[in-house]
C-alpha cells in the first residue's frame, strides 16, 4: 500500500502555509522566586514592585511568528519577551515585546532573527503567587532552556552530600547543575522532566539552583532560593559552673557556661530548664549571652536549699540543630541560703578540775570557717584572769583552749561575736551562743585539823582524835 502521509503533509503546507510546532511547560510563582521593580512604561500595568517572575531562555533557529500563551492561576499575569537576556535591575533593557495582561495572556511576535531570547512570566500585582502554564506555537521547534520547578529535599547539610531530585521541563541536554554556584556531582538526566544529583558543600543559607545546556548560545534555567543549606548538626559539649566557680553558694543568681562542639546561634532562655533537689523552688532562666561555641546562661536560684542543675531540653530556634538534646549531665550548684548556728559548747575534759588550761568543744550546725579566739568571751564566777588562748579544728567543730587564771569557781565560754564566721556558701553565723557547759575550777588544796584526844591520859588506850579536812 502506498504511503500517503508525505502527500498529506504537502497538502497541509499548501493549504495553511506551514505546520505549527507546539511546546509547553508549567510551574509556579512562589515566595522563593526573585523579583524586580516594575518601572512603568513601556511595560504594561501600573508601576511599582516587587513583581515575582520566572524567566525561560530559548534559542530561535527557525524564524517566523511565534505565539506565547501564558495562563496564570491565582493572579493576573503579564508576559515580556527579551532578546539577549532579561536584566532584573533594568527590566526595560533588551525588551523585545510585551503583551496585554490577563489570564491567559497571548502574545504573537515575529522572531525574525535567530539567536537567544528570554520570555519573562510575571504578574500585575506585588508578590503574587500561584501556578502557571506556558504554551508556545510556531513554525519550528525552539531550543528551550531548562525550567527548574522544584528540588527534593529542599534542604541539606553545608557539608554537601545530599542526594537531590530536580523536577521541571526541557532537561534533555543539561550537562551541568549548580547549587549556589557550586557544581553538583553524580549528575544524571533521567528524562526531560527529572534530574538526580548530589549537592556540593556550601555555606549556610538559601541558594539558587541553576541547570545549564550547552546547546546553541548556551541556555540556563534557574530557580531562586530553592534549596537551603543548614549548618552541620552539632552537639552540647558541656554545661559547667561559671560564676561563682565554687560548687556551693548562697547567691541569688548563678551563671552556667554552655559549650558547643561547633559554632551555634539562636540560643535563647526557652532552650533551657532547671532541675532541682531539696527545698529549692522558684528558679528561672533569666538571661543568655555569647556567640560561637561559648554561651553563658544566667539562672535565678529561687528560694530554699538544695541543688540546681541547668539542662538544655530543646533546640528550638538553634542553628544548627543539636544531636544530643536533651542534655542533662551538666555540673550542679549546691544552694545553701540557711545561716549556720552553734549547736553546743561542751567540756572536753574532766570536771571539776584544777588544771591551768581547759578545752571546750564547739559544735556547729554545718561546716564553718573564720572561727578565731576573738569570737569567744570568758564567763567566770570566781576565777580571775582567765583567757581564750587558742582555737583549732575545722568543719563542724572547733576546740577552744582556755587559761583558767587564778581562783576557784565556775568557768565557761560564750560565742558572743559572730563576725567572720560563715559557712561554705558565705552565710554568716546566725546568732551568739551563751548556753554552754561550765568547768568547776578548784585550785585550793585541802586543809586539815586534829581535835583534842578523847581522854587526857591513859595507860591502856585507846585514844581517839577527830581529824577534819577542809
Amino acid at each position: 500500500m502506498r504511503n500517503i502521509a508525505p502527500l498529506c503533509l504537502l497538502l497541509l503546507i499548501a493549504l495553511f502555509g506551514s505546520v505549527l510546532v507546539a511546546q509547553s511547560t508549567s510551574g509556579t510563582l512562589s515566595t522563593s522566586d526573585d523579583s524586580f521593580t516594575h518601572p512603568g512604561s513601556p511595560m504594561v500595568g501600573a508601576a511599582g514592585g516587587p513583581r515575582r517572575y520566572r524567566a525561560i531562555e530559548f534559542n530561535v533557529v527557525t524564524t517566523g511568528n511565534y505565539t506565547f500563551t501564558y495562563t496564570p492561576t491565582g493572579y493576573t499575569g503579564a508576559l515580556y519577551l527579551y532578546q539577549n537576556g532579561f536584566q532584573p535591575a533594568s527590566p526595560i533593557t533588551n525588551i523585545w515585546t510585551f503583551g496585554n495582561t490577563g489570564s491567559p495572556v497571548a502574545v504573537t511576535h515575529n522572531l525574525s532573527v535567530p539567536g537567544k531570547f528570554e520570555v519573562v512570566l510575571t504578574s500585575t500585582s506585588n508578590n503574587a503567587t500561584g501556578s502557571w502554564t506556558l504554551n508556545i506555537t510556531g513554525p519550528g521547534t525552539l531550543q528551550m532552556g531548562p525550567v527548574v520547578n522544584s528540588c527534593s529535599p529542599t534542604s541539606g547539610s553545608t557539608g554537601g552530600g545530599t542526594n537531590a531530585t530536580l523536577t521541571g521541563s526541557f532537561f534533555t541536554g543539561v550537562n551541568s547543575v549548580t547549587f549556589g554556584g557550586s557544581s553538583v556531582s553524580n549528575l544524571v538526566v533521567v528524562n526531560d522532566t527529572t534530574i538526580t544529583c548530589t549537592t556540593p558543600s556550601h555555606s549556610a543559607g538559601n541558594v539558587t539552583i541553576s541547570a545549564n545546556k550547552p546547546t546553541g548560545f548556551g541556555l540556563t534555567g534557574e530557580r531562586f532560593n530553592s534549596f537551603t543549606y543548614n549548618l552541620t548538626p552539632t552537639s552540647v559539649s558541656s554545661i559547667n559552673r561559671r560564676t561563682p566557680s565554687s560548687s556551693t553558694t548562697n547567691a541569688a543568681s548563678v551563671v552556667y557556661r554552655v559549650t558547643f562542639a561547633a559554632s551555634a546561634g539562636g540560643i535563647s532562655t526557652s532552650n533551657f530548664t532547671t532541675t532541682t533537689t531539696g527545698s529549692i523552688s522558684g528558679t528561672s532562666v533569666t538571661g543568655v549571652s555569647g556567640s560561637g561555641t561559648t554561651w553563658d546562661v544566667t539562672v535565678n536560684t529561687g528560694s530554699g536549699d538544695g541543688t540546681i542543675r541547668l539542662d538544655m531540653t530543646n533546640d528550638s530556634g538553634v542553628n544548627p540543630s543539636l544531636t544530643n538534646i536533651p542534655f542533662t549531665s551538666g555540673q550542679t550548684y549546691t544552694i545553701d541560703k540557711t545561716a549556720p548556728t552553734v549547736s553546743s559548747i561542751v567540756r572536753a575534759g574532766t570536771n571539776p578540775t584544777n588544771a591551768t588550761s581547759v578545752d571546750f568543744t564547739i559544735n556547729f550546725s554545718e561546716a564553718v570557717t573564720g572561727v578565731g579566739t576573738t569570737n569567744f568571751s570568758i564567763d567566770a564566777s570566781g576565777p580571775s584572769g582567765a583567757s581564750v588562748t587558742g582555737v583549732s579544728g575545722s568543719g563542724t567543730s572547733r576546740t577552744v583552749s582556755v587559761n583558767t587564771g587564778s581562783g576557784d569557781g565556775t568557768l565557761s565560754i560564750d560565742l558572743l561575736t559572730v563576725t567572720g564566721v560563715a559557712d561554705v556558701a558565705g552565710n554568716a553565723l546566725g546568732s551568739a551562743f551563751v548556753a554552754g557547759e561550765a568547768y568547776t575550777i578548784d585550785k585550793t588544796g585541802p586543809g586539815i585539823s586534829i581535835g583534842a584526844p578523847s581522854v587526857s591520859g591513859t595507860i591502856s588506850g585507846p585514844v581517839d582524835y577527830i581529824v577534819s579536812y577542809t
